[in-house]
Formats: structure tokens, C-alpha cells, sequence
């Protein structure tokens, strides 16, 4: 049997710095959001996981300055706007605001939290999160349906061909 290649491989130690990152905000949540048949809807997923669906642009605001310390100046309010649902991103918003999303971690989820949640809402990206030891850096793996589908065919769950598959990529 074939080994299984990932679309993307990355490294980091503590997932604050790396979703602080270009890598995170370029490259992982571009691949994501790129790969989604709906961007918009993929945004709005993200959005009501993380919470921001729950609470009214004012209070998130009010959140933000109890945070911070500081009110939000004009463009953080459009972007709490945006995460609340009240003004409609387009999909370059959408990748900036995801890649962005620890900045406004209003509920304080955390950063682990976060990137799981932000993976777990794709429908056409597939991951594995792993920490070989209590002292190892943690390794993300995606896959895009595309690539799936060109490595172990067309098949009616991709997942589960990854899932079967897992060994075979270490």
C-alpha cells in the first residue's frame, strides 16, 4: 500500500506563537479557507464555535476593552462586526480574520482551542495534530480532499482512507 503524502507538514513549540505566525496566518488558514466550498459559510462556522455568534457587537466590544485595556480602535470594531455576524466578509477578510482570531480571543479560549476549532469547522481539510513526547514540538498535518482523492482515489469518505491510512505517513 502506498504511503499517504500530506499537503502540509509544520512544526511548532507553543501554538500561540505559532498561530501568531505567518505561517499559521498565511499559509495554513489560506490552504483552509481556499479548500472550503464555501468560504463564507466556513467563517460563520468558526465564528459561532469560538462563540462570537452568542454575544451582540457591543458587548464583544465592551470584552475587548476589559481585556485590553483599551477600547477598539475602528478597524477592531469592523473586525468584531465581522466576527459577529453583523457585517459580511469577503473571502480575504475572512482568511485575515481567522488568521487573526487569537487576537480576538474575547471568551479566552486558549490557542490550542482555537486551532482545533478553527480545524475541526473545515470540511475539506483534514488533520492530525500530534506531540511525540512531553518535551517534543508538535506537528500539524493537512490534507486537502484533492489531494486524498488523487492519492488513494475517489472514495466515498475520505476520512475514514486517512484514518486507515495514518501509519502510513510517519
Amino acid at each position: 500500500m502506498p504511503g499517504l503524502n500530506a499537503s502540509r507538514f509544520y512544526m511548532f513549540n507553543e501554538e500561540w506563537e505559532f498561530m501568531a505566525g505567518e505561517e499559521y496566518r498565511n499559509e495554513v488558514v489560506q490552504f483552509i479557507v481556499k479548500n472550503e466550498d464555501d468560504p463564507r459559510a466556513y467563517f460563520d462556522r468558526v465564528c459561532a464555535q469560538v462563540g462570537f455568534r452568542e454575544e451582540s457587537a457591543d458587548q464583544l466590544d465592551e470584552w475587548f476593552e476589559d481585556l485590553t485595556g483599551n477600547p477598539p480602535d475602528s478597524k477592531q470594531r469592523v473586525d468584531i462586526r465581522m466576527l459577529a455576524g453583523e457585517v459580511a466578509p469577503n473571502e480575504d477578510e475572512i482568511i485575515r480574520l481567522i488568521g487573526n482570531l487569537n487576537e480576538y480571543d474575547l471568551m479566552e479560549i486558549g490557542a490550542l482551542e482555537l486551532i482545533t476549532l478553527v480545524l475541526d469547522e473545515a470540511e475539506n481539510t483534514f488533520w492530525r495534530m500530534q506531540t511525540p513526547g512531553k518535551y517534543s514540538a508538535t506537528a500539524l498535518i493537512l490534507w486537502s480532499r484533492q489531494i486524498l482523492e488523487q492519492q488513494i482515489g475517489v472514495t466515498q469518505d475520505p476520512l475514514q482512507a486517512l484514518i486507515n491510512l495514518r501509519d502510513m505517513n510517519r
